[in-house]
């Protein structure tokens, strides 16, 4: 289990669905080293002066940006159903820390977050809330994802946002 990165008032909190087996064994997110994440952050404007790496990755927090998953204890693969404690304790992370964005990493956990069909959820900002924190529906890069250059420049829209707020 990775423990959330988190603070009070953050601009955005990352939401992934469960950690891969990489970042588990490292004890960091997003450690697979062919994972985008990170590249992604930087080239969006999110950390603007540098592209961190997953051993760094408590630093985004200078970034007003937090990290957590919607299954603590599960990793990539496990054949776990979101259950209500999972979307419970999600909910009152976001409403202890207070981010003015969560940004779901991918349609399958804001997909079951909210109980919607995938099909049905647009990229980018969707127009719904948790806790007073606007949702945002952001593509994986992970290396799996073999449709993210065509979807990342939502990242820099969503980096362009929190820069606004």
């Amino acid at each position: 289990m990775l423990p959330d990165i988190i603070e009070p008032n953050l601009t955005l909190l990352i939401c992934g669905y469960n950690p891969g087996p990489d970042s588990c064994a490292g004890g960091h997110y997003f450690a697979n080293p062919r994972h985008r994440f990170w590249d992604t952050l930087h080239w969006a404007g999110c950390t603007a002066d540098k592209s961190l790496i997953s051993i760094q990755d408590a630093e985004l927090l200078r970034y007003g940006i937090g990290l957590t998953d919607l299954l603590k204890n599960t990793r990539h693969g496990d054949k776990v159903k979101v259950s209500s404690a999972d979307r419970k304790r999600l909910t009152q992370l976001v409403a202890d820390c207070r981010p003015k964005i969560i940004a779901f990493l991918g349609k399958r956990p804001a997909s079951e977050y909210m109980s919607i069909p995938q099909r049905r959820i647009q990229w980018g900002l969707i127009g719904k809330q948790i806790e007073g924190a606007r949702i945002a529906v952001m593509p994986d890069p992970s290396p799996a994802n073999g449709h993210f250059e065509k979807l990342k420049y939502h990242w820099r829209v969503l980096c362009g946002e929190c820069k606004n707020l």
